[in-house]
């Protein structure tokens, strides 16, 4: 059986359509990522995410984009693949994502990140 919502959402200035389906009963989700990047050029950056959307099924991943805060005058973009699902032994799971940020910056340069998502259940 495959049930499909229709979420709309719209301001006075933009507006978006979200479709969420369940595909045989199964139910989708996303997780946040907050953390720093790495220290490099005498600063970092802080970013705060959340994952697509993806079926929780053994050995799910999720994509992930995201942009960091502007400091030393400069942001980086963020994007990529979680690892696949680590489950909890109360049922939850969270996801391993490490990777590399876009070049930007007067003097251009990246920044390593890495962390855990936020567990869901």
């Amino acid at each position: 059986m495959r049930k499909e919502s229709l979420y709309r959402f719209h301001d006075d200035v933009h507006s978006h359509e979200v479709e969420i389906r369940f595909n045989n009963g199964d139910s989708v989700h996303d997780h946040r990522m907050t953390g720093a990047t790495s220290y490099d050029l005498g600063h970092e950056h802080k970013y705060d995410t959340s994952t697509d959307m993806s079926a929780n099924v053994t050995g799910h991943t999720h994509q992930y984009f995201g942009v960091t805060t502007v400091d030393a005058k400069h942001q980086h973009e963020m994007r990529g693949q979680t690892g696949p699902a680590i489950y909890n032994s109360n049922g939850s799971h969270y996801h391993e994502y490490i990777g590399e940020t876009s070049t930007n910056g007067s003097r251009p340069h990246v920044h390593q990140y890495m962390g855990k998502t936020k567990s869901r259940k």
